[in-house]
């Protein structure tokens, strides 16, 4: 599976777990390409789940880099990349990338820094800075890059640099990895969030960098946002059951807000006046809420912060439809 060259020199490993991503290649490559840190010290291994379009051909035209390799995921799913392209990594250093986010120029070398200098540190990352391409995936972004919208995802929105649960993507040591066992081959979505639970249980730190941005390329469609958000609402759920130790009270908010709601009707179904009180105060109080974020994104563009008053419901309301699925799957 993997052909390993002689590459002596090699100090990192970069894995980018890959399918159909001919659109983002050119970019992703061009942002590696300007990194402060040499190329002499690292190797790029795209771990390549079968595309249908013509990634491969993308990556072999970009001979600027001699360290690239393509290896073969025929599981696909990420978790797998990551897992074939750690067992086929010559460096001392792991960075996970994702092939639809782009990495400011320091990022390697901040990254590989750390790990040489904190010990404590088994995982280190930067912040996750939404973008979209149109005006939906705009006010889409707006909303993944809110309180209101996503809770307390420090990667989303902190400017602290500080210890926390997760991080996205990130740097670690490929022997720590190995010892507590690379990632959870059964979870499909939260892998990065289960493995950086279980540095912690294994007593290392995972660190925050809100200097070094990651920009991510959302959905920009409605039926795309929609699609995504109950596929992580599943995901949530199934998580939950495969590691209980992934449990947290805030990523079910959703789907609390989802029963809610249901309770709201079925109150006015069988004439229960007092849920029908509590029900729609609380309704009240989501849509002042819904309302007051709304304006403030608002100002920056005001068509794609009016957007967000539909998107906001949208996204909690189809995560928490997705984690109730998740229940029964």
């Amino acid at each position: 599976m993997c052909e390993n060259s002689h590459l002596d020199r090699i100090e990192t490993s970069i894995i980018i777990p890959v399918l159909n991503e001919e659109k983002n290649i050119d970019r992703l490559l061009e942002t590696i390409h300007h990194q402060t840190y040499s190329q002499d010290n690292y190797e790029i291994i795209f771990v390549d789940g079968g595309s249908k379009d013509k990634t491969i051909e993308c990556i072999q035209k970009h001979n600027e880099f001699s360290n690239i390799r393509v290896v073969d995921n025929t599981k696909k799913t990420a978790q797998h990349a990551m897992n074939i392209g750690i067992d086929c990594a010559q460096g001392k250093y792991i960075i996970r990338l994702d092939a639809h986010s782009f990495y400011c120029e320091n990022y390697f070398e901040e990254l590989v820094n750390t790990l040489k200098n904190k010990r404590e540190v088994g995982n280190v990352g930067g912040v996750w800075f939404v973008e979209g391409d149109n005006t939906v995936g705009k006010a889409y972004a707006k909303v993944l890059s809110t309180f209101f919208g996503v809770g307390s995802s420090d990667f989303r929105i902190s400017n602290e640099e500080k210890y926390v649960n997760t991080v996205p993507f990130g740097a670690f040591r490929k022997d720590e990895i190995v010892k507590i066992g690379k990632f959870d081959s059964r979870l499909e979505r939260n892998e990065d969030f289960e493995l950086n639970l279980r540095y912690i249980q294994n007593g290392y730190k995972v660190l925050l960098k809100p200097n070094l941005v990651i920009r991510y390329k959302c959905r920009n469609t409605i039926p795309a946002i929609i699609k995504h958000e109950i596929s992580d609402g599943i995901w949530n759920s199934i998580s939950l059951k495969l590691c209980p130790y992934t449990f947290s009270l805030s990523h079910f908010i959703p789907m609390f807000f989802v029963i809610g709601l249901i309770g709201v009707v079925l109150s006015f179904i069988l004439n229960i006046h007092l849920f029908k009180i509590i029900g729609l105060g609380a309704i009240l109080l989501y849509l002042l809420l819904d309302v007051v974020f709304s304006i403030k994104n608002m100002k920056s563009n005001f068509k794609e912060g009016l957007l967000t008053l539909l998107l906001y419901p949208l996204h909690h309301i189809s995560y928490g439809i997705g984690e109730l699925m998740g229940l029964f799957k």
